[in-house]
């Protein structure tokens, strides 16, 4: 068999408050986020909120840019907009949940956050696909921590990405510390799990296994 890495949204570099003045996101903040689904692979995104709007900064955001699952958000945005509003932290806090067809804007978002994270319930050694959201976060030339567990283990492999393991309450502190204490300029070289590098693997994949 051959194992081919998921391909990561690869666009270049732009300037971070250029794009936030585009988008509308805060200037004078430093900027924490995760993309993705509202829900799925265990992701529960209202408890990683809670935790880090409850101890997140005035000069600290969280971004969410997560759109609907194919069947809805099985309430995961009114559990979200509840904590929110209990925690006082609209000014710290916004959420984007119109699905992005074009990647390059989701790109753009990606490129606005200072550190992005991937989290969910699933066990360490839990049997699971490797996470297409994660790779696109790899992508973005961002600092990212993920959780330690087999959906994000390539990632989490690779070289200038955090990891974390616990429930959501010490994966949030991490993420928050990393976002404090961390070089988030030090940051990964992307080019080489783009779609124009790895398709090349899939192409000599599938000649091989046709014999052309």
């Amino acid at each position: 068999y051959c194992v081919i890495p998921h391909p990561a949204l690869v666009y270049p570099k732009k300037d971070k408050k250029k794009l936030r003045k585009k988008l509308g996101l805060p200037l004078d903040k430093k900027i924490v986020g995760t993309m993705g689904f509202i829900c799925g692979t265990g992701k529960i995104l209202p408890a990683t909120v809670e935790h880090i709007l409850k101890d997140i900064k005035k000069d600290e955001f969280l971004y969410l840019i997560t759109s609907f699952w194919k069947g809805g958000d099985m309430g995961r945005l009114a559990d979200i907009e509840s904590v929110v509003k209990k925690l006082g932290k609209e000014d710290n806090f916004r959420i984007d949940t119109d699905y992005v067809a074009d990647e390059e804007v989701l790109n753009e978002k990606m490129q606005c956050c200072d550190l992005m994270y991937c989290w969910n319930n699933m066990g360490k050694n839990q049997a699971g696909s490797q996470s297409g959201s994660a790779a696109d976060i790899y992508g973005a030339r961002v600092k990212m921590i993920v959780k330690d567990n087999q959906h994000f283990s390539f990632i989490g492999e690779q070289d200038k990405v955090l990891t974390s393991d616990g429930n959501p309450e010490k994966f949030a502190r991490d993420g928050l510390k990393a976002l404090r204490e961390e070089d988030l300029t030090d940051v990964q070289t992307v080019e080489w799990l783009s779609w124009e590098k790895q398709i090349v693997k899939y192409l000599d994949y599938f000649k091989e296994i046709a014999e052309v």
